[in-house]
């Protein structure tokens, strides 16, 4: 049985009649398998702030995105899987989160593969939650690129019509971050990415972005 996602806090545990994981397991936040998505809610305590989304833009209200500028997956139904070349992949359809029965909806489908440069660390949280004064190590995590040919949101329901082809760039040293404490907001394993917008001569200077705040929970 899986919680309710309103009212849980995720540092506890998703348990099915299968198996019960630790969102924290630090066997292995990387392993290969399926992943369930859910919502970064923040961890005050940390410093986390604004959080309980899965996407959420810099763009109010925008006509380009649907009229909506934050989103989590519908019914819970976002899946990261780990392949065993260590690409990543997140699928799954999306609601607005304030307003989960519009219409505009999208399903995300994109594709990021390891970064063999370093980058450096997006710290988001408190200094004091990362080495050495706190437990977030961000040695521990990896980085990755966006493919740029699998790199979309399709339009659903509303938004059928559109289709958003994001470039595969991205802003500088700022890649995906995934790993324990990567978020952003808590201490769980998830992922950080700012996507640049691309909207044409308005994002020119890439200022425009949607921002992924997830955890991750390996379920297979």
């Amino acid at each position: 049985m899986i919680i309710d996602i309103e009212t849980i806090h995720y540092n506890n545990r998703l348990k099915n009649k299968k198996q019960v994981n630790d969102i924290n397991s630090p066997l292995s936040p990387f392993q290969e398998g399926i992943y369930k998505i859910r919502p970064a809610f923040p961890n005050s305590t940390l410093g986390g702030k604004n959080g309980g989304h899965s996407f959420i833009s810099n763009l109010k209200d925008s006509w380009e995105v649907g009229g909506y500028n934050s989103w989590i997956f519908y019914n819970d139904n976002g899946i990261l899987q780990v392949l065993n070349n260590g690409d990543i992949i997140m699928s799954g359809p999306i609601v607005p989160t304030n307003q989960q029965s519009s219409c505009h909806t999208w399903y995300v489908n994109m594709m990021f593969t390891q970064s063999k440069t370093l980058k450096t660390p997006r710290k988001d949280l408190n200094r004091d939650s990362y080495i050495p004064k706190g437990s977030i190590n961000p040695k521990d995590w990896r980085f990755y690129e966006p493919v740029k040919l699998i790199n979309s949101w399709i339009g659903i329901g509303c938004n059928h019509i559109n289709n958003i082809q994001f470039d595969g760039t991205t802003f500088p040293n700022k890649l995906l971050q995934f790993g324990i404490g990567a978020n952003g907001k808590n201490e769980n394993n998830g992922i950080l990415f700012s996507i640049p917008i691309p909207f044409g001569p308005n994002n020119s200077n890439k200022k425009d972005y949607i921002d992924i705040n997830v955890d991750l929970v390996l379920i297979s």
